[in-house]
């Protein structure tokens, strides 16, 4: 089951790619980039400074001279991985695309796996993967029927973080997110639910908050609520302790 329906999501995922390659126009290039170019080539810019040795981003698209900051980490990680020459259009555009797929594909699997952990039955499990790599929320139903749309844009259609099937199509740190989150609530679960908790998930759980923290700033605040919610209710109803508490923190 879940192999077939990875499988079929990897190509979905692929599908522009390979229509960018084969079908692009004569006496054009496919710039490797299909979703939001403005900040697309920003990243690719950045994986090629990092190709160079380079960990601070520059601006290069700026008339003035500013020094480096150090964001977009992810990407020159990335670019770190290109070897010495093939730093070129087409190869920073395969291994941006190849390096979306590889934790679009890694991210299937933890989510498959996360799933396991939590859900009562196979059905269950089954269903809730397909929920959530295939679905999105609201705003397929506001499309729909225009009278339920609230705004001019819809959110579930529009942004790229809406779902986790448009966050895996859009950009590789998005896969990237998507991945750490799965593998950040397995230990989770791992911490509360079991009798004398796991240091080893603590340590796990702490590894993949900081990955999610340094692509996504932003999504420290909603870690930490989301830690404190679970193990504050956990603890509630009886099914951790002091020590699963500790932990967790």
């Amino acid at each position: 089951f879940v192999t077939g329906w990875s499988l079929l999501v990897l190509a979905l995922l692929a599908a522009p790619v390979v229509v960018g390659i084969i079908a692009r126009p004569p006496g054009t290039t496919f710039t490797w980039v299909f979703v939001n170019p403005s900040d697309a080539f920003v990243y690719l810019t950045q994986m090629a400074q990092g190709s160079c040795g380079h960990w601070d981003f520059v601006d290069v698209y700026s008339a003035r001279h500013l020094a480096g900051q150090p964001i977009f980490l992810f990407y020159s990680l990335v670019g770190h991985l290109i070897p010495a020459g093939a730093a070129g259009p087409a190869g920073l555009g395969l291994l941006y695309q190849a390096t979306r797929l590889v934790f679009a594909g890694l991210f299937l699997w933890q989510l498959w796996e996360f799933l396991g952990d939590v859900c009562p039955s196979p059905t269950s499990r089954r269903v809730g993967f397909l929920l959530a790599v295939l679905t999105a929320g609201f705003g397929v139903y506001e499309l729909v029927l225009p009278d339920l749309r609230a705004s001019r844009h819809i959110f579930d259609l529009v942004f790229d973080e809406s779902s986790s099937f448009a966050g895996m199509m859009a950009v590789p740190h998005h896969a990237a997110f998507l991945l750490l989150l799965a593998v950040f609530l397995r230990a989770l679960v791992r911490i509360l639910v079991r009798p004398q908790g796991s240091w080893p998930a603590a340590f796990v759980a702490a590894l993949s908050a900081a990955g999610i923290a340094m692509i996504h700033p932003d999504k420290a605040v909603v870690t930490i609520v989301t830690v404190l919610v679970a193990a504050l209710w956990s603890w509630f109803v009886g099914r951790t302790s002091h020590r699963n508490l500790l932990q967790a923190t």
